[in-house]
């Protein structure tokens, strides 16, 4: 964890999605997970007029926007959003490190534009 974010590993591989990490953010002094099922998640979002995909969509530009910015790799994005990444090994390590600095970019955006 940093002070504004913090990284979970969660290495799922089953199905067709996976998940390496998890990234959040910490809010205020401590870290709030919604208590909803999935389901219920989006339920309440339809209810707001609000389509999940598109929450995951909008993260996925405005980390594009936000890597391209401040010069960091693509793959970066794909290790947040959980995607397949092109690189193997010990650019690994390197690509988790851009990961972070961009998920604390992407925080201070979020706060910056009053989302969270």
């Amino acid at each position: 964890c940093s002070n504004d974010w913090c990284r979970y590993y969660l290495g799922v591989r089953e199905g067709s999605k996976r998940a390496d990490y998890i990234y959040f953010p910490l809010l205020g002094d401590r870290v709030r997970i919604p208590k909803l099922s999935y389901c219920q998640l989006k339920d309440k979002l339809r209810k707001l007029g609000v389509q999940a995909k598109v929450l995951r969509k909008f993260a996925n530009q405005v980390l594009e926007e936000l890597a391209h910015q401040h010069n960091i790799r693509l793959d970066a994005v794909n290790l947040i959003m959980s995607r397949e990444l092109s690189v193997t090994g010990t650019s690994y390590v390197n690509m988790r490190d851009w990961a972070d600095k961009l998920f604390g970019i992407y925080i201070n955006w979020l706060e910056g534009n009053g989302l969270i």
